[in-house]
This record gives C-alpha cells, structure tokens and sequence, in this order.
C-alpha cells in the first residue's frame, strides 16, 4: 500500500514538474521572440530611446510578432498569479500599439482581479472605444459597474453585453446567458424587483436549455428528465415565484430540481419553504388542504437534514414547521440538537468579513448557505429563541438572542426579537432601547417601528407612538420588502388598530383634530376590513376593535353608529361593564340632543355597567 502512495505521488510530482518546464521553456521562447524582434527593429532606428521617443510613429503600426509574443507573457503571467508583472507586460505592448483592444481587455482583467474596480473600468472602456463590438469589455465593465454599486450603468452594459454576444460562439453564448443571470441578480438581491428578475432568470433558462438540450425524441415523461437542468438557475426562478406569492409555480420548479438533483440538500429546504408558505396562505381558504401541504414540507426538511444534519436552513425549517405544527417540544429538541452540533463540529466560528457581504460566486453559490459561519449558526440561536418565546419562557430566549447578537451584532431582526422578550419580562426600557437601536440600524425597518410604537402607547407618548406606528405603515411605492416576510405589518390588522388609537388619543380640539379622528376611524375601518369579519352583520373577534370604533364615532358626532359599535363589542364581551357604560353615556348624550325619546336606555345601560364590575370586583365611575 505504502508503495502505491509513493508511486502516486512520484507520478502526480512528475506531471507537475513536466507541466512547470513547459510552461517555462515557453516562457523562454516568447522571450526570445521579443528579443529577437526588438533587436531587428532597432536596427532600423537609431536607438531604443529614439524608438520610444516617437509614440506618433506606432499609431499605424501593423501587428507584429512581438505585441502577440507580449500579450501572450502577460496571458501566462495572469495565469500563474502574477498580476503586476502580467499588468506590466500588457503596459509594454500599449506602448508599441496604444490603441490594441486585445492588450486594454487583458489589462482591465488583470487591475479587476486585484479589486482596482475603477482602474479596471477605465481599461475596459478605453477597450470599447476602440472596438464597440467587444461584448468581453462590455461584460466585465458591467462587473466592475457592479462592484462599484453602480446597478444603472451595471444594467447598461449587461444590455449591450446581450445585444452584442455572437450565439454561433460557445464563448458569446456563455457570456449571454450569464449576462442575463446577473441582471436577475441584480434586480433579486438589490432591487428587490422579483418580476423583473424572474423574466431574466426565465430568459437564461430557456437558453441554457436550448443550447444544451438533446435532439432525442423521446415520450413524455422520459423527455421532462433529460431536460439540462442548471441546478442554481433552477432554484433562483423558484424563489422569485415564491417571493411573488405564485406558490404552486414555485413549488413545481423546486420539485423538478429535487427529481434531476435528489443530492442537493439546498434545493430541498428551497422547496419545503414554499410549501410551508403555501400552507400559510391556505389557512384561511382551505383549512384542510394546509395541513396536507405542511405534511408535505415537513418531509422535505426531514430529508433535507438527513442529507445533512449540519445544515442550518434544513434544521431551522424544521424546527419551524414542527412549531407551526404545535409540536414544540419536537421544534425545541431539533433546534437544540441542531445547535449542539454546529458548535462542536464547526470549531471556532469565523466572524463576518465586510467583504464577504460584496463577493458574489460566479455560479450562483451565494443563494447556499455558508456552513458553521456566525451568521448561519446565529440563525439557529434566534430560532430557538422564538420556540421559547412560544413556550413561556423569555429569559431563556434572551439568553439566546444575546448569544446571536453576539455572533452577529448588526442584525436588526435579533435587536427587535430580544426587545419582545425583554417587554415579555415586563423590561420596557431595555426592550425600548433595543427597539430603538434596530430602527437606528435599519430606518426602514417596519417591525422595529412596530413595537417602538406600542411601547409608546403604553407610557402614554401618544405623539411619539403616532409617529412610529406611521413610519410602521409608511408603504413606498414600488416597494417590494413585503416578500421578506409571511405576513407583512401593513397586512396586521393590529398595526391598524394601533395606529387608530394613536390617533384617536391624539386628538384634540381644532381642525388638526378633525384630520386625526377621521385617520383613526380609516384605521380601524380598514383593521375591520382585514378581519374578514361576518358580511351579514360585520361582526369580527375583536371587542376592542368594535369598542374602539365606538368610541371614535362617538368623538366625531355620529352617535347612532357608535351606538351600533358598542352592541357589537357587548355581544362579544356580554360582561364588561366599560363597554355598558360607554353605551350608556352615548345614548344619553343621544337623549340630551333629542336624538331619543326618553334615557331609558341609557339608565338601564349604567344598571347593567353596576351589576358587571359588583360581579367583577372592579370599582366604576360613572
């Protein structure tokens, strides 16, 4: 055995070495050929100084055997790693022949692999001045673009890179259909414009297909499994149907990629998210079928962790599908299991570089995971936090959610989950500040806001809560957030309701007045409206609601509708003594401005509020 190694390794020395003195004595050759070329031009001239003294005689010049020969040591010097000497070679053949594509487009290449993105930039276009049809140019220009943040000019390029791309080349139809996949990214991962992206990734499948397909004919289900699948290609179009809300679309381009690549544990956890998002939207459609549809996706984490069980989404889906499923106990042990072996199998945990956030694989790895780093295993700690937070026990989850804000401590969905916890433990301040910190790392955040909100209203800042809930709600046009999450807050009618009592309280005497207790009664309207409420007699689940829709009608004069409100709110609570009183003090006033006959029913309201809070305990002023 030991001699089979050796003669391994001899042999694996020998192409290497043999591979090294060729690439050498090539090397050695081009050289000659510069050499022996410059000599012989110089002998033309009167010196080496003269010959670059004179950069109007190289403008016409023809291409020669030595601009190649250089080109070609620049090429080999680029290869090897060796970028300033490469650089070096290509300022060298400018210098005989300033306005050489071939020598820009190596250049630029060389300057964007050391990451000088402007540098390279100015190469790549001085590249395309002198050759508008260099789709090459356009491509890495648009790389650099992109790079540098600039996603206008990045699309720019991208677009001339897809007009101009030879498809009779394998190289031109390589770099079209990548062309159209990193604009898909683009509009994905920074846009957020999920269908738009999906229209490119579209287009760059088709081609890929196209290109790579077989000419059998075959039945059908034969030819669905020999269609060329693009593993990564696949799972982009899939997520973007799924971040549009097209769960079934989504759901049966995941599967064909599960079928062609049964291996690939990140296209299971692709497929199970959507199902388990799917059987969120049908909770209320059709109670039935979701459970199936979770069933479905449980099974799918369930293979994906057996795949492997180091990887944090496929542990983390599970632990949320069996929470969603009620099995928290279950949820709670697979997280912690989950937990136990990222940290013992992955050793120390690396933390986040800034440039990892800017580097993207060029074959659409970034969509994985990267395993056993701070971020992912700071994931699982925040989502046993969560099943904690469900079970009761916040400290437990704060301790949690400090040790993932450690491992990751500009998250801002950590900052807002600890501040719930901490205002579970009854810690207002502590879970303002953290409040306050996420909104700080993140403006736009709406939850941060959210809860910042409620806090307020709670201390009674009712301005300051009016201001949060409303940066809470503030939707921009053409944004697409919404799909980072399966229920955004602006589809939470208890953000509404928030907001409405804000404005409510807010209120006072004057115009301004007006303005808000028409805003708080909109929101309220509008929290009914997503409530699906009863049709028949627009009865929801919500007392408080009812009660506070009253409250609002009775302040804009409309007596007889909070009237209406308050029965409502009484039918859901029939033994609240605040909601008889209120009744009662609206129907007095009602009496008082002849809207009733007699204030019977105020009187038997305020007997009914009595017998209520006696039953109660609770001392009432009337």
């Amino acid at each position: 055995m030991h001699q089979e190694e050796s003669v391994s390794v001899l042999s694996k020395n020998y192409r290497t070495n043999t591979a090294s003195l060729l690439a050498v004595n090539g090397l050695n050759d081009l050289d000659r050929v510069i050499k022996l070329e410059i000599v012989r031009e110089h002998k033309q001239d009167d010196s080496m100084i003269l010959f670059y003294r004179k950069p109007e005689q190289m403008k016409d010049r023809t291409l020669k055997l030595t601009d190649l020969a250089l080109v070609y040591c620049a090429a080999f010097f680029g290869s090897v790693g060796r970028l300033s000497r490469a650089i070096m070679n290509c300022n060298w053949a400018l210098e005989r022949k300033p306005d050489w594509t071939k020598a820009l487009f190596y250049r630029g290449v060389f300057k964007y692999l050391m990451s000088s993105y402007d540098l390279s930039s100015r190469d790549f276009s001085l590249a395309i001045n002198t050759d508008e049809q260099c789709f090459l140019a356009h491509y890495h220009r648009a790389l650099c673009k992109e790079a540098l943040k600039n996603w206008n000019g990045a699309f720019q390029d991208y677009e001339a890179t897809v007009r101009l791309a030879p498809l009779c080349q394998q190289t031109g139809m390589a770099i079209h259909q990548r062309a159209f996949v990193n604009m898909g990214l683009l509009q994905a991962c920074k846009i957020r414009n999920y269908s738009v992206a999906l229209d490119y990734f579209e287009q760059a499948n088709e081609n890929y297909v196209s290109t790579e397909q077989t000419e059998q004919e075959e039945e059908d289900d034969i030819r669905f499994v020999n269609i060329p699948v693009w593993p990564e290609l696949l799972q982009s179009i899939g997520l973007c149907q799924h971040r549009l809300g097209q769960f079934e679309k989504a759901e049966s381009t995941l599967r064909m990629l599960t079928i062609r690549h049964p291996e690939l544990t990140w296209a299971h956890v692709s497929r199970a998210n959507a199902l388990m998002d799917y059987g969120g939207h049908l909770i209320t459609d059709s109670p039935l079928k979701h459970k199936t549809v979770w069933g479905r996706a449980l099974e799918e984490y369930q293979f994906a962790v057996q795949l492997d069980n180091t990887d944090v989404n496929a542990l983390v889906g599970l632990a949320i599908c069996l929470q969603a499923s009620g099995q928290l106990k279950d949820a709670l042990q697979v997280i912690t299991q989950g937990i136990d072996i990222l940290t013992t199998t992955g050793g120390e945990v690396s933390s986040p570089r800034p440039e990892d956030e800017q580097v993207r694989d060029s074959q659409m790895s970034s969509v994985r995971p990267m395993q056993c780093s701070s971020k992912a295993i700071g994931a699982a700690y925040e989502c046993r936090a969560l099943i904690l937070l469900q079970m009761a026990q916040p400290h437990r989850a704060l301790s949690d959610l400090t040790q993932a804000l450690r491992l990751h401590p500009k998250q801002a969905d950590y900052l807002v989950n600890r501040g719930t916890a901490h205002q579970r433990s009854g810690d207002l301040r502590s879970a303002m500040n953290d409040y306050r910190l996420a909104a700080k790392l993140s403006p736009g955040h709406k939850l941060a806001n959210y809860h910042r909100g409620l806090v307020y209203l709670l201390h009674g800042q009712v301005e300051q809560a009016h201001t949060a809930l409303d940066l809470a709600l503030y939707e921009q046009a053409g944004s697409s957030s919404d799909y980072e999450c399966l229920l955004p807050v602006h589809c939470d009618p208890a953000a509404w309701l928030a907001r409405g009592l804000s404005r409510m309280l807010a209120a006072k005497h004057g115009v301004q007045s007006e303005q808000l207790l028409l805003g708080a009664y909109r929101d309220l309207v509008h929290s009914q409206e997503l409530l699906q409420p009863n049709v028949e007699s627009s009865l929801t689940k919500w007392p408080h609601l009812h009660f506070a829709l009253g409250l609002v009608q009775q302040k804009r004069g409309y007596l007889e509708y909070a009237v209406q409100e308050f029965t409502k709110a009484s039918k859901i609570i029939p033994s609240n003594p605040y909601i008889y009183r209120a009744r009662g003090c609206c129907r007095y006033q009602m009496f008082k401005e002849r809207l009733m006959d007699n204030y019977h029913g105020a009187l038997e309201d305020f007997q009914l509020a009595l017998i209520a809070a006696e039953s109660q305990g609770v001392s009432l002023n009337l």
